[in-house]
C-alpha cells in the first residue's frame, strides 16, 4: 500500500514507511500521481486532459512522450500495478493500492468521524508544491485547497460549538485557536476566541488578544478595531482591571464583516512587514499575556 499525504507538505511512503524520495524529487511527476489519485470524478482520466494540464507548452508528440516517461517512472518507483491504463486512452490509480489522506479526510467528514477528520488535516492541500508551466493544474490545486480548507473550518466551528454546549472550555479554546491561526485578520473569529478566553476565566488574555489583533489590522489592512471587539473589551474592563486597548475610545471605521473581505493573500509585503505579520500571528495563536505583550513590543521596535 502506497501512502500519499497531500494535506500539508506532499509526502509519499511505501508500506514499510520508507519515503519515496525519487518521486518527491520530481514535482511534476509527483503532481501527476496526486491528480490521478484525487481528481474527480474518481477513476480514469483521459490522456489528452493530462497532456493539457501538465505539458500545455509542448508540441503534441513531445507532450505524449513526456507523459509516457512519467508513467514509466512512477510504475518503476511504485509498482507496475499502481497506475492503470484504461483502453490506452486514459490513466487511473488502483484505489486498493494507494491510501490518500485527502480522500480519507472527505470520507471521515461524510461518515461524521470528526476527530479523525481533524487529525488528518495537517495543513493546506499540497502546501508549498509548485509545478512550472502548468497553470490549469495550479488552478485545480487552488480549487481543492479552498474546498478542503472550507470543510476543515466548518468542522472546527462545529466542534467549537459542541464544546461550548458541553461546557468544555479547553476544547473550545483548542478549536478557536486553530480557527484564529487560519484567519488572523478575521475579526469575527477573533471575537469568538476572546469570548472563549473570558469564559474560561482569563479575561486578561482576551483583552491582550484584542491589543495584538488591533496591531495586526492596523499594520496590514490599515483599518480600526471593529466596534464589537472594543465593546467587548470595555465590558471586560467593567468586570476587573485588564490591559487597555487603544481602539476602545475611538470611532470604528469598518464593521467586522468587512475585515475579511480584503484580498490580503494577494497583497505584496516587504520583508519587514512579513516578519511583523509572523510575529503578530504567533501572538494570536499563543494568546498568552506575557508572550503576546513581548511580541507587540518587538513588532513596534521593528517598524
Amino acid at each position: 500500500m502506497i501512502h500519499l499525504r497531500a494535506l500539508g507538505v506532499l509526502d509519499l511512503r511505501n508500506n514499510d514507511g520508507e519515503q519515496l524520495r525519487q518521486v518527491l524529487a520530481q514535482p511534476k511527476r509527483a503532481a501527476l500521481l496526486t491528480y490521478l489519485a484525487l481528481a474527480t470524478p474518481r477513476g480514469s482520466h483521459p490522456r489528452d486532459k493530462l497532456l493539457a494540464l501538465f505539458w500545455p507548452d509542448q508540441a503534441a508528440e513531445q507532450a505524449r512522450n513526456a507523459l509516457s516517461q512519467a508513467v514509466h517512472f512512477l510504475r518503476r518507483a511504485l509498482g507496475d500495478d499502481v497506475i492503470v491504463s484504461h483502453g490506452g486512452d486514459a490513466l487511473g490509480i488502483a484505489p486498493s493500492l494507494v491510501w490518500c489522506d485527502a480522500i480519507a479526510f472527505d470520507d471521515a467528514i461524510r461518515q461524521a468521524c470528526v476527530d479523525e477528520a481533524l487529525e488528518l488535516y495537517r495543513g493546506d492541500f499540497l502546501e508549498a508544491l509548485h509545478v512550472a508551466n502548468a497553470p490549469d493544474f495550479e488552478r485545480w490545486v487552488d480549487g481543492e485547497r479552498q474546498r478542503l480548507g472550507d470543510r476543515f473550518v466548518a468542522v472546527l466551528e462545529t466542534m467549537a460549538a459542541k464544546c461550548e454546549q458541553q461546557g468544555d472550555h479547553p476544547g473550545v479554546l483548542t478549536h478557536r485557536r486553530r480557527l484564529a491561526a487560519r484567519a488572523p485578520y478575521n475579526s469575527a473569529i477573533a471575537l469568538k476566541l476572546m469570548r472563549a478566553l473570558a469564559a474560561s476565566g482569563d479575561p486578561a488574555a482576551a483583552a491582550q488578544y484584542a491589543v495584538v489583533h488591533e496591531k495586526l489590522l492596523r499594520a496590514e489592512l490599515d483599518v480600526a478595531l471593529p466596534a464589537e471587539i472594543t465593546a467587548f473589551v470595555a465590558e471586560l474592563q467593567t468586570r476587573r482591571p485588564v490591559p487597555s486597548v487603544a481602539g476602545v475610545q475611538r470611532p470604528v471605521a469598518e464593521p467586522i464583516a468587512e475585515t475579511n473581505q480584503r484580498p490580503v493573500a494577494t497583497e505584496r509585503r516587504s520583508l519587514r512587514t512579513t516578519r511583523r505579520v509572523a510575529m503578530l500571528t504567533a501572538a494570536l495563536v499563543a494568546v498568552s499575556v506575557g508572550v503576546a505583550a513581548a511580541l507587540v513590543v518587538g513588532s513596534r521596535d521593528s517598524v
